[in-house]
């Protein structure tokens, strides 16, 4: 059955998406970080330690300090995300990318 409903197509078209867009950039943007800090052993540069302190500036700028547990953090945080999508041979990524209008923008 064709879903023709004028707010179902309006949502689909300006919020799933736009969502899938969001994703899929999402996606290859932690595929580019994850590949850059494993490539270049950014690990071993910021090691994943309360306290130890990046010193780029945030302090003097308004930006919230980060330490070396915060950034490890987050590189963990986008392996759960792409290993999310690449589960079951891509299975989230090949939905996103199907309804995706601009995945790499």
């Amino acid at each position: 059955m064709a879903i023709t409903d004028p707010t179902a197509i309006s949502f689909s078209n300006k919020k799933i998406r736009t969502s899938a867009d969001t994703l899929a950039q999402s996606y290859y943007s932690a595929k580019t970080i994850l590949d850059v800090w494993d490539s270049q052993d950014i690990g071993a540069l910021i090691p994943n330690v309360a306290g130890d302190i990046v010193e780029d500036g945030a302090e003097l700028d308004g930006r919230n300090v980060v330490d070396g547990e915060m950034e490890n953090g987050v590189i963990d945080l986008l392996r759960v995300v792409t290993g999310a999508f690449e589960a079951n041979d891509n299975a989230r990524l090949t939905t996103v990318l199907k309804v995706a209008v601009n995945p790499t923008r």
